[in-house]
């Protein structure tokens, strides 16, 4: 066969692959993965570890060949299939009944089924060190927990309290709770069924100066030494879209048209946004 020939089918041989991994490439925090194409794997649920099932469900990241339309998304919700999240590239973290006939997967447009490992699980910045200040108690880590959002928030706090922690900030509705933990201990915790995410808190606000934050945006508009700027407003209209009318602080007279002011007469929410605007 001729060498040029080689060539070619060995660089269209890459660059179909290169596509493929572009395809299918699925965008995590911790980068870019590329999912086996395994679906035709997955035979029995006697091939899931018992410790992976969870109130008879077990969590994968559910990857189709195209995003499923409407009529198979509703089709595999009846048969049990929770969609919890969405990870680019046509992947979906799925809660999946035992009871599934799991030969049957590929009937689904299905292309990979992944577990969800550590680097799905822990954050990158619980992999580095030191931790911030504000994320240290002595020798642990305050750590921000995500359960898995289809489950009972509170049998999940339970859950945690049998392994020994106790959360002490927690948040119903976002599924979050932190406590503080062992940095060796991290990993161990991250493996749990119930756990969705590690991460670091959000670090705590500081008060700001606003005298200082103002300052240093006006001391020089509109000042009587050398060199600032003679910005007063004058010649400067603005037009405000917003309810009722404003007034009748004393601020506002003879500042304001108000000749278009139609429907909701009576609303305050106007007098705040021209207040702030004429200051």
């Amino acid at each position: 066969m001729n060498k040029n020939i080689i060539g070619i089918i060995v660089i269209f041989m890459l660059l179909n692959n290169i596509i493929k991994a572009q395809e299918f490439s699925v965008d995590f925090v911790s980068g870019k993965v590329l999912f086996p194409e395994n679906v035709n794997d997955y035979k029995s649920i006697l091939q899931v570890s018992p410790d992976e099932i969870l109130n008879g469900k077990i969590y994968r990241f559910v990857q189709f060949y195209e995003i499923p339309t409407l009529e198979r998304y509703k089709n595999l919700e009846t048969l049990g299939f929770e969609f919890l999240e969405y990870i680019p590239n046509k992947t979906y973290l799925v809660s999946i009944p035992i009871s599934f006939d799991f030969a049957s997967f590929a009937n689904f447009g299905i292309r990979s089924l992944m577990p969800l490992e550590k680097q799905h699980k822990v954050d990158i910045k619980l992999d580095e060190r030191p931790f911030p200040i504000w994320a240290s108690q002595g020798n642990n880590v305050f750590v921000q927990i995500i359960f898995h959002q289809n489950l009972n928030f509170y049998a999940s706090i339970s859950a945690l309290k049998k392994l020994g922690y106790e959360a002490f900030e927690f948040n119903e509705f976002g599924k979050t709770a932190v406590i503080s933990i062992s940095p060796e201990k991290i990993n161990e915790l991250a493996k749990m069924n119930f756990i969705r995410y590690l991460s670091l808190p959000s670090e705590p606000g500081t008060p700001e100066s606003d005298h200082g934050r103002n300052l240093h945006r006006s001391n020089m508009i509109d000042r009587d030494y050398g060199g600032s700027y003679a910005f007063d407003g004058t010649g400067v209209n603005v037009c405000i879209n917003d309810d009722g009318f404003a007034g009748p602080h004393i601020d506002f007279t003879g500042r304001t048209s108000q000749s278009t002011v139609a429907n909701d007469l009576t609303g305050n929410h106007g007098d705040g946004c021209a207040g702030i605007v004429g200051a």
